[in-house]
């Protein structure tokens, strides 16, 4: 008896231990609020982001450490308590590293515009089949919105809600080659992202930058012998908070209380389904990694091989995706020319589902079953002599459809061959000026089909029906074959000049940029009653010859290629590392206008002050 006290008591402890919720709120140096700061319990590992106001609530026991990160800040990690205010520091090794803005680099601490960096070890801290899922909630400004159905792209909106009529995705660098995604990049293959937010540090990009700029940079082999590595993860995904679904009981209540009847449904239903457990289960995630890499004092040589799976929560949904990415710098002449050549293949396969399953999961009633005992699909038809739900009820209380058969009958399946990459020369002409030429493309081939019964989807609606009351004139199935394939490039040609003379530095740039987008043809074909074997599903087995209109037949689209091209300058001026000026001018035309708005012209100007090299403040 005393055993079974102690082990309760301890039960009781470690559950009190466990469920506190810690409430904070993190300042910045200067007492204000400091939103989006990760705030992570260093031994659950769960991480949360601080709100508008800097407020946060994490779960912790007593003796739990939290730290408390953010960009441009140094780490802390203190012991959790209910209640603490959190004040930040500005790290000042963070001023003296460089960031990519547009064209060239500046060191962290010289920057007018807004810009935020995030590392390679905060991408890869949050597995993530997207280095872009991996940084949400790191980078303030920046609203990332994932829907975690596979192979999804999340939406990114960075200060506001993009263009009327561009959209509001950011344009992608990614080692100096325009894209529109981070899909086709594994998260472990990228050394930093540096994301361009203000109109300073936009205007080099010109009307490409309307939403913003994500410059990627990806790991370079460095100096050193043949080395090998691995890395990888296995994990699980969960509904984190799920909603919480009416019994039979319930729904019968409150139906019955609003239909102002207690007959109407009977409280003895024969079912009673829970539709969310039904139509999800256990995620699943996995990731390898393999980089073999080496170099010299003129060459340097990486080759990385990556696999990415994913099994979605939504039954059924899976994605899976096979980089293969090669980067390589050699050094000519003594260095003065150095030629830097990256190539990635991005391989993946992708079967989706209707994510408004969802939405029918929670509209059904939980006393519809998921299947009749005869096994035919459940259907919201009620036996009004007994209020129960039966087969052979002629009375339909809802249209609702059965969202496990939806998600049994949905057949698509895509693939992707995405082939990416540039190469680069840099002339150093003088020990201060330096040129450099940067050409970028990207193919992009998919293909894909769906297969939708539609005489099982009829059948699955009228679980009274048989074959043979089918409609003989309507198509048994439906197949839909489409092809789609794009090219794009990119062409930047630009010198810089650096110049430190005493407590005087002067940067400027000019240069050109020459882009060819939307380059792209689709094509899709539609047939009805081809074989129901999979290893059938062909266009050319259809037995279906009434005639149709010849767009419901097949659709061929050709896009018209846009094309921009671009002349630009910066000038960036410093002074002690205190005073800093910055211009910059872009005149840009765009094929995509009438030519009398074809040309434009994009100029910027900021001032800094770095206060904190001021005497009076140290």
């Amino acid at each position: 008896m005393k055993k079974l006290l102690v082990f309760l008591f301890i039960l009781s402890s470690f559950q009190f231990a466990v469920g506190q919720t810690i409430s904070g709120q993190v300042l910045d140096e200067n007492g204000l609020p400091l939103p989006g700061t990760t705030v992570t319990n260093t031994v659950s590992q769960v991480s949360v982001a601080a709100d508008l106001d800097g407020n946060f609530s994490i779960t912790a026991a007593d003796d739990d450490k939290l730290s408390f990160t953010f960009v441009g800040y140094k780490t802390i990690t203190l012991q959790a308590k209910n209640g603490m205010k959190v004040s930040m520091q500005l790290s000042s090794t963070e001023l003296e590293q460089v960031v990519v803005v547009g064209f060239g680099t500046k060191k962290a601490g010289a920057i007018t515009g807004s810009v935020a960096q995030i590392k390679a070890s905060e991408i890869t801290k949050t597995p993530a089949q997207s280095a872009i899922q991996a940084i949400q909630g790191k980078a303030a400004g920046v609203n990332i919105v994932t829907n975690d159905e596979p192979g999804a792209n999340p939406t990114v909106i960075i200060r506001g809600l993009g263009t009327v009529l561009g959209g509001r995705t950011p344009l992608y660098i990614i080692d100096g080659l325009e894209a529109t995604s981070l899909n086709g990049i594994a998260p472990g293959d990228i050394e930093n992202i540096d994301i361009l937010k203000d109109a300073s540090s936009l205007a080099i990009y010109g009307q490409k930058g309307a939403n913003g700029i994500i410059v990627v940079n990806t790991k370079k082999a460095k100096k050193n012998k043949l080395q090998v590595s691995y890395d990888g993860f296995v994990g699980r995904k969960f509904i984190q908070r799920e909603v919480e679904m009416a019994d039979a009981y319930r729904y019968v209540y409150y139906n019955n209380t609003a239909l102002g009847s207690s007959t109407y449904f009977n409280f003895d239903q024969p079912y009673n389904t829970n539709w969310l457990d039904e139509i999800t289960d256990t995620g699943e995630t996995s990731s390898h990694q393999i980089s073999i890499s080496g170099g010299s004092e003129n060459v340097n040589m990486q080759f990385t091989a990556t696999n990415y799976k994913e099994k979605g929560i939504l039954n059924g949904t899976q994605f899976e995706r096979t980089n293969l990415s090669s980067r390589n710098q050699f050094k000519i002449l003594d260095g003065k020319i150095t030629i830097k050549q990256n190539l990635n293949l991005a391989i993946t396969n992708n079967s989706p589902k209707p994510l408004s399953a969802f939405t029918n999961a929670y509209k059904q009633s939980p006393i519809v079953p998921v299947r009749f005992e005869n096994g035919r699909w459940g259907v919201p038809l009620r036996d009004p002599a007994t209020g129960q739900v039966a087969i052979n009820g002629s009375d339909r209380f809802n249209n609702v459809g059965n969202p496990a058969a939806q998600l049994f009958y949905y057949n698509e399946q895509n693939k992707n061959l995405a082939v990416f990459g540039n190469i680069s020369a840099e002339l150093q002409i003088t020990k201060d000026i330096k040129f450099t030429s940067n050409f970028g493309s990207t193919f992009n081939w998919a293909k894909g089909f769906t297969y939708t019964p539609s005489r099982n989807i009829w059948l699955a609606e009228n679980p009274t029906q048989e074959i043979a009351d089918y409609p003989v004139s309507n198509p048994i199935n439906t197949l839909q074959q489409r092809r789609y394939d794009d090219y794009s490039w990119n062409w930047d040609n630009f010198i810089s000049y650096s110049k430190t003379i005493d407590k005087h530095t002067i940067n400027a740039t000019i240069g050109m940029n020459r882009s060819t987008t939307n380059n792209a043809e689709s094509l899709s074909a539609t047939r009805w009653n081809v074989p129901e074997q999979s290893n059938y599903w062909s266009l050319d087995l259809s037995d279906y010859n009434t005639e149709q209109p010849p767009g419901q037949i097949a659709q061929n689209r050709v896009e018209t290629p846009v094309v921009s091209l671009a002349y630009f300058a910066r000038a960036d001026y410093e002074f002690d590392n205190k005073y800093l000026f910055s211009a910059t001018v872009r005149r840009e035309g765009n094929s995509r206008f009438q030519e009398s708005n074809r040309w434009g012209v994009f100029p910027a100007v900021s001032a800094g002050w770095v206060l904190s090299n001021e005497a009076f403040f140290k």
